[in-house]
Parts: structure tokens; C-alpha cells; sequence
């Protein structure tokens, strides 16, 4: 019989060591391990210790009698020529500690300085966040349970070291059912004894603050009541599909010109707001010439297509609220669909891609559609069709907030901590 549900546990969690938790820089893995241990400061169902980066040097986390922080300084000089030494020094990139899809030598580091404080305590379980490349080294100086709590595609049959952290989680906590079923298809080439238990828990958002957020004004940002706005919500990456969806526009634009005035003039002119940066949590850092790629190739279409760049993601609701689709058509496979449910609390409609964890948030309420090379001409296709159909959109929104409720922040914390504790 387990005895972790009947027994409080003293927990390590490890986190990224790219953004603080607190999450006062933001990052959705940070949010979430925010709302996970608030819980658990009110329940004191455990003990936890959260080692987290010292983003800037004075910022202090406050404990609670179930929580302390453990504040590792990233930007000291010391640390910083630290890094530079490891840079120069190692003849490999993933020679240290192996995480090669998340890799670098400041997450490294951080990672360093955390193992020399954890080995300083026993631990009956340590949580490791979004670095399950980290558990390959971890298993290899303590025998405490380690939970990988797992975001992103990185453990699979075709990626690097997958079988090697198999062999070290003791638990595998995944942010999709998809998630779930590719770290699967690797334990299941292990003997039965050495498997990981894996458990879906899917990721929480503020369901509440994007219901009831008020819609940005239009006119501040160039658009007109009468326009039928598309809005892109995420990172400007390639496998988010924001290149395909531009050229979509195009396809419309061309489309529109060709038929008469007075069809146009009815069903208003279609324009797409585009939300975000080039990189998490801002515009530093990301794939600047794709950028600049994307802003010639929407050039012909200044008129119909706005870069808002990086705006902080408390501003995304308004945002959402001003438009009349949501469009979320990422050509890789999505770990899970944070975009697509923060759209359905907002109560936008939404057209996205048969993509990784998406359908398991949106199956049967949003419009999906396959990825494929003709994916522009499908986006364009499916975009006028649901401009002409306003009793449809109405349906998505309706039911959207409805199944966004299932996704609140409560929900997965309570979830999380019921994971952690079978």
C-alpha cells in the first residue's frame, strides 16, 4: 500500500532557473508552481522548500509555515564569471548536465548550486520542473522520489536521453494526456520494475480575470467597429503558425478584392491583431530574422495587420475580448493549449490546428483542422466561412466559457497536489 496520500512529505522543488517563484517576471510553469504551493500553504498538506533563481538581487520570496524559499543569485559577478568559465571550458554543449532541448550554461549552473544545497538535507521527494534532463544526474547522488513534472515534448521514442530519464523519475506528472502517451512509449521499453508512474494533470489559467476582463478599445489600435478581427495570441515563433496565418490574410485579402464591392462591404473587412514577442516573456531574445521575414512578408497588408510586440500577459484578456475569432495554428505539436483556453475564457471563438494536447481542451467546440502544406489555403477557407457565420461563433463562445471552467487555476492545484501525494 502507498503512504504518500496519508503521510505530509518534505519536498524539494527544483525550478527552471530561468524565471523566479514567485512568479513576479511571469512564465506560465512558474504560475503555476505558484498556485500549487499556495495551496498547499493553506492546506500544510507538506513541507515544501522551492529553490528558485534570484532574478534580481534584492528580490525576497516570503515563507509560510508550509513553504520556504531558497533564493540562488544568478548576477553576481561571481556567477556570472562562473558561467563564462563553463562556456569557455567545456568542450560540448550538453557535456555536464544532460537537458539538451531546454540546455544552457545558466540553467546549469543554477542547477549546480541547487544540488549542492539539496544534498545538504534528505528529501522524501523532489520535484523537478520542466528539467527532467536534470533527474539523469540527480538519481545519481540521492535515492529520494523524483517527480518530473513535464511541460514540454521532450521525452519521447525520437528525442536524446528519453530512456535514461525514464529510468530515473520515479513519477512522470504531464501537462496532457498527449505528454502522457509519448513518455509511455518509452517506459513501455523498459522492464515493468523500472517504469515511471505517469499521471496527467492538465494545466490551470485564470478563467475568472479573462471572463471578466473589459475589452481593449479599437480605436487605439487602428480598427474599426465594423472590422472582423482575427486575433493571434503567443510567441512569433514558426511552429506557432503566425507565417501561414499571414499568408492566409493574403489569400483573403486577394480573395475580397476579386468579389464585388457591395459582398465585401457587408461582411466588413477582415484585419489580425497580433499579440506577443519574439521570446518568453518578451522581445529580447527569440529568432529575430524570422521577425523581420514575418513583418516584410505582411507588409503588402500594413493596413490589415497589427504587431502589438510583447505585451504583459495580464493585458492579453483585453486584448482577446476586442476580437471576433481567435486564430491559434501552430504547425508543431503543442504540449498542451494554454493560448486556446485563455481564448475560450474570454469567450472568443476559436479556429486552431489538430495539434499535440490542443483537442483535449477545445475537441467538439472549436473548429480544428489538420496541419499539412496547404494549411494557409485551409486557414483562409475556414476563416471566411466562420466570418459568415455569426450564430456558430456565438455557439463556440458560449460553450468555450463553459469548458474553460474546467481548467481554473483551483483545479489544477488541487490536482497536483492529489498527483504528487498517490
Amino acid at each position: 500500500m502507498c503512504l504518500y496520500r496519508y503521510l505530509p512529505m518534505k519536498i524539494a522543488i527544483l525550478t527552471s532557473g530561468l524565471l523566479p517563484v514567485p512568479a513576479t517576471q511571469g512564465g506560465a510553469v512558474e504560475e503555476l508552481t505558484d498556485h500549487y504551493v499556495a495551496l498547499n500553504a493553506v492546506t500544510r498538506e507538506h513541507a515544501i522548500t522551492i529553490f528558485t533563481c534570484q532574478a534580481q538581487p534584492t528580490a525576497k520570496a516570503s515563507a509560510t509555515p508550509a513553504t520556504t524559499y531558497v533564493s540562488i543569485p544568478m548576477h553576481s559577478l561571481r556567477a556570472r564569471l562562473r558561467r563564462k568559465l563553463r562556456s569557455i571550458t567545456c568542450r560540448k554543449r550538453h557535456s555536464d548536465m544532460p537537458d539538451p532541448p531546454v540546455y544552457d550554461y545558466y540553467v546549469n549552473d543554477f542547477y549546480l548550486a541547487c544540488r549542492r544545497l539539496l544534498l545538504r538535507q534528505s528529501w522524501d521527494a523532489i520535484i523537478l520542473e520542466n528539467r527532467p534532463g536534470f533527474a539523469i544526474d540527480l538519481r545519481k547522488h540521492t535515492e529520494s522520489r523524483l517527480i518530473l513534472h513535464h511541460h514540454l515534448d521532450n521525452i519521447g521514442p525520437d528525442m536524446p536521453l528519453s530512456p535514461e530519464i525514464c529510468r530515473a523519475a520515479d513519477d512522470v506528472i504531464t501537462a496532457s494526456d498527449y505528454l502522457a502517451e509519448r513518455v509511455r512509449s518509452v517506459a513501455r521499453t523498459m522492464p515493468a520494475d523500472l517504469r515511471p508512474n505517469i499521471t496527467t494533470v492538465h494545466n490551470g489559467i485564470d478563467v475568472e480575470a479573462f471572463d471578466k476582463a473589459l475589452p481593449a478599445t479599437r480605436a487605439d489600435l487602428g480598427l474599426l467597429p465594423s472590422d472582423f478581427v482575427i486575433v493571434y495570441t503567443g510567441r512569433i515563433d514558426p511552429i506557432k503558425g503566425i507565417r501561414e496565418l499571414v499568408q492566409a490574410m493574403t489569400l483573403i485579402h486577394d480573395r475580397r478584392r476579386q468579389a464585388s464591392y457591395e459582398r465585401s462591404r457587408q461582411t466588413g473587412r477582415c484585419r489580425l491583431l497580433v499579440v506577443g514577442g519574439s521570446f518568453y516573456g518578451g522581445d529580447v531574445g527569440g529568432n529575430p530574422e524570422f521577425i523581420r521575414d514575418l513583418r516584410a512578408q505582411a507588409e503588402p497588408l500594413r493596413d490589415d495587420i497589427v504587431f502589438t510586440g510583447y505585451v504583459p500577459h495580464q493585458r492579453v484578456a483585453s486584448l482577446l475580448k476586442l476580437a471576433d475569432l481567435a486564430v491559434l495554428p501552430s504547425t508543431c505539436q503543442e504540449a498542451f493549449a494554454l493560448t486556446v483556453l485563455e481564448a475560450m475564457a474570454a469567450g472568443v471563438p476559436v479556429l486552431t490546428t489538430r495539434s499535440g494536447g490542443v483537442p483535449e481542451t477545445c475537441e467538439g467546440i472549436a473548429h480544428i483542422i489538420d496541419q499539412g502544406t496547404d494549411l494557409p489555403q485551409r486557414l483562409a477557407d475556414e476563416i471566411m466561412t466562420l466570418q459568415a457565420m455569426p450564430d456558430e461563433r456565438t455557439r463556440m463562445s458560449e460553450e468555450g466559457k463553459k469548458r474553460a471552467l474546467h481548467f481554473t487555476y483551483q483545479a489544477y492545484a488541487r490536482a497536483f497536489l492529489d498527483a504528487i501525494a498517490t
